[in-house]
């Protein structure tokens, strides 16, 4: 289950990472839970499903720190410096406040839009 990263450069241009997992600061439990690490991205204030018709292309636009996380299907998801990644079920984004509006920055797309089946994709939302 990869994870990326979503950012905006000081020149306004959008980015996308690998984000590895050991960039997570995981907290190990104690007693029965030693050996279980968990760790706190942020205060979830809503979780929404967002459902991609075949055919759409949405634009990537977040005012809002968050998880995109892919349910169903599969997702091609673009940035404004030309870098795309195919994600798919269990995938994950980080994006962090992109802070620049609705446009021109990237987006969301199925990645068979010949099939008649949306994309599933639970975002949640993480000031």
């Amino acid at each position: 289950m990869p994870i990326y990263r979503v950012y905006t450069s000081e020149d306004g241009h959008t980015h996308l990472e690998a984000w590895p997992p050991d960039r997570v600061a995981f907290e190990a439990g104690p007693g029965p839970f030693k050996g279980l690490g968990g760790a706190v991205l942020g205060d979830a204030k809503r979780i929404a499903l967002l459902q991609i018709a075949p055919g759409l292309k949405p634009p990537l636009h977040r005012a809002n720190s968050g998880m995109a996380i892919v349910l169903e299907g599969q997702v091609l998801l673009g940035v404004s410096d030309g870098t795309e990644v195919l994600l798919g079920p269990g995938d994950a984004v980080r994006i962090e406040s992109l802070g620049v509006g609705r446009g021109g920055i990237g987006g969301w797309a199925p990645a068979n839009p010949s099939e008649h089946t949306p994309a599933l994709l639970a975002l949640v939302h993480m000031p």
